[in-house]
């Protein structure tokens, strides 16, 4: 280049696509273009003022007669040739439509990622040569979902399978993996404000297609309400953590107490990859709950949504999509139980949130591969209600909480323990009152009981409440699980019970509300602290202090006090699960944005550093002297 001459640039797109072996594909440049004979990955220039996403799907539907469903940045470069610069970026296509085919007169090769260092391939194209080929060396091991796993979906409602998704492969996942750890760094750089906006500029897409998301749910949950909810929930608590996380910063500056001429200061640095298994009760809240704050963090997140309800991740992806510098660092790959175990294989940090059985599982990889696990488990609530207690409310609260989401969330009442002076009224009114609520069939916009989401637990269900039954148990409202293609319980009202019976120790995850009478407060509180949960409780109390030194008593995260299940209606107290309830810091509160940190510490000598002299063993007093000096 002439000494003082400027190099024209061009912003160019290139792709890397894969085909089911593995192999990446490889385009050459055809007589008269610049550089003509050697290989490149196919794409092409931006045009001014084009965006990046949308070069490439103009670029691969004109070049290889296909359209681009999926895509990530991957990495970018700048090069600069003898007459021109490139300033290139290289997307990971992970779906398309169509069969690549040349369209504009370069001939088409599929290469293995080791071979290709054997091919005249592009100079700028080299850095992303070098990453694909030390992909395939760290993936060489896999041995789990080599072939791609397909998933019927079942309807809540009808009981069919109407739905199915295939699941990406080990060597797909690894891809998708790679690409998000090579653009986090960018991502944390960029700083809080501008990832505050992009997460901003994210909640509005999903408003945007708040319909459209909610219309899935409602066919992954079988209800209406809940799931219009749902989306608003998540806008919500996007916009909550913007406005929270710049107040949350590291520990202020001190001065050592013991090295005086030392100060400190901290530095909080993320975990590069966040891994995130979330649940079918809840499928979007759940699936957000940890990424949203993990993202703003400055982390990239990977998410796995459960199998059970995949329809949603569709509509929340082309929202996604909508917002690229989001879309880099944040991965909604559907799988089942090998994709999640190759997740935790992968990432930094894990948050599952689901049964303590899976938890226990997911505990066990995290620890195999030395990285935190936060674990957000199951629960079998109580309810605590004393003779002062109002019976209205309290038969209010207990109904609305052991009932919400037909009783498939973690915190719902599932246990209920009454002062034997008031038990006969409160039954009354609480067995009247669930006698009332309908379910919410034929008509899916009526009623407040939804089906069993997951078919297999309304047989765990049938099987507690056939126990409970053949042990004493009196039904008085609900008790049958009725199949309409899917399957519903009626609020079930249960007495006669005892500890001996699975629906008092075990949790149910259904609209089961067994009550049982106690004489003592102290009664009271060991039949509550009584089992392996430790999730949250509720006391209804005369008063409000009556309530709460009843509530210091019971070993459990939360206490809702005169009301039940308030950890599901707000966030800001931040709180720990018990026992087998959960493991790791809280996502609510400031630590549920701090725990995707870690502290590091700056200690900065003000003064002169010690020298060798300080390690003479002469600085020592004679034993005999410390001896006398005291």
């Amino acid at each position: 280049m002439t000494p003082g001459r400027t190099l024209p640039r061009f912003r160019v797109v290139a792709a890397a696509l894969f085909d089911r072996e593995g192999r990446v594909l490889l385009a050459d440049r055809p007589p008269g273009k610049h550089l003509a004979g050697c290989w490149e990955f196919p794409g092409g220039k931006r045009a001014p003022g084009e965006g990046a996403r949308t070069a490439l799907d103009r670029e691969l539907a004109e070049e290889l007669g296909i359209e681009v469903l999926s895509a990530r940045p991957w990495a970018s470069v700048s090069h600069d040739y003898p007459d021109r610069g490139i300033d290139l970026t290289l997307w990971l296509v992970e779906a398309w439509r169509g069969e690549p085919r040349p369209l504009d007169g370069q001939r088409l090769a599929w290469v293995s990622p080791r071979d290709l260092g054997g091919w005249a391939i592009l100079e700028a194209d080299q850095p992303f040569v070098r990453a694909l080929g030390a992909l395939a060396a760290t993936s060489s091991g896999e041995t789990t979902m080599t072939e791609p796993q397909t998933f019927d979906v079942r309807n809540p409602r009808t009981g069919e399978v109407d739905y199915r998704f295939t699941a990406p492969t080990s060597a797909e996942l690894a891809r998708t993996i790679a690409a998000l750890r090579a653009q986090q760094p960018a991502w944390r750089d960029a700083g809080l404000d501008r990832r505050i906006e992009v997460m901003q500029r994210f909640r509005a897409a999903l408003l945007a297609r708040a319909d459209e998301i909610a219309a899935a749910l409602t066919v992954d949950t079988g209800r209406h309400l809940i799931e219009v909810g749902e989306v608003h929930a998540v806008a919500a608590a996007i916009d909550r953590w913007c406005r929270k996380v710049p107040d949350l910063g590291p520990l202020p500056d001190g001065r050592s107490e013991g090295l005086p001429s030392v100060e400190y200061g901290y530095q909080l640095v993320p975990y590069a990859l966040v891994g995130a298994i979330s649940p079918w009760n809840f499928p979007l809240i759940l699936s957000f709950i940890d990424a949203v704050p993990a993202l703003l963090a400055g982390c990239a997140v990977l998410l796995k949504p459960s199998e059970v309800t995949p329809r949603w991740i569709a509509p929340a992806q082309r929202a996604l999509d909508a917002v690229p510098e989001l879309a880099a660092v944040l991965a909604i790959c559907p799988g089942g139980r090998e994709t999640g175990e190759t997740l935790v294989a992968s990432v930094d940090v894990v948050c599952f949130t689901g049964s303590v059985r899976t938890g226990r599982l997911v505990a066990a990889n995290a620890a195999a591969h030395f990285i935190p696990a936060f674990l957000e488990l199951g629960g079998n609530d109580p309810a605590i209600i004393t003779a002062g207690a109002d019976i209205e409310r309290a038969t209010d609260a207990v109904l609305r909480a052991s009932i919400t989401a037909s009783g498939q969330a973690c915190q719902s009442l599932e246990r209920v323990y009454v002062d034997r002076r008031i038990f006969a009224p409160f039954i009354e009114r609480l067995t009247a009152k669930a006698r009332a609520v309908d379910i919410n069939w034929p008509d899916i916009h009526r009623g407040s009981v939804g089906p069993f989401i997951f078919a297999a637990q309304a047989q765990v269900v049938e099987r507690q409440l056939a126990d409970a039954v053949a042990k004493g148990a009196t039904v008085l409202a609900g008790g049958t699980i009725e199949r309409h293609g899917g399957a519903w319980l009626r609020p079930t009202v249960l007495v006669d019970v005892t500890h001996a019976m699975q629906v008092m120790t075990e949790e149910t995850f259904g609209p089961v509300i067994p009550v049982m009478a106690y004489d003592s407060i102290e009664e009271a509180i060991a039949l509550a602290n009584d089992g392996i949960y430790g999730l949250s409780a509720a006391v209804m109390a005369g008063t409000l202090e009556e309530a709460e030194a009843i509530g210091r008593q019971l070993d459990v995260g939360a206490v809702s006090l005169n009301d039940c299940s308030l950890t599901a209606q707000m966030f800001e107290a931040e709180k720990n699960s018990f026992k087998q309830s959960g493991l790791g810091g809280s996502r609510m509160g400031a630590a549920g944005y701090l725990r995707f940190f870690r502290t590091k510490a700056l200690l900065r000598q003000t003064g002169a550093p010690a020298t060798v002299a300080m390690l003479a063993e002469e600085n020592a007093a004679p034993a005999s002297a410390a001896a006398h000096s005291r």
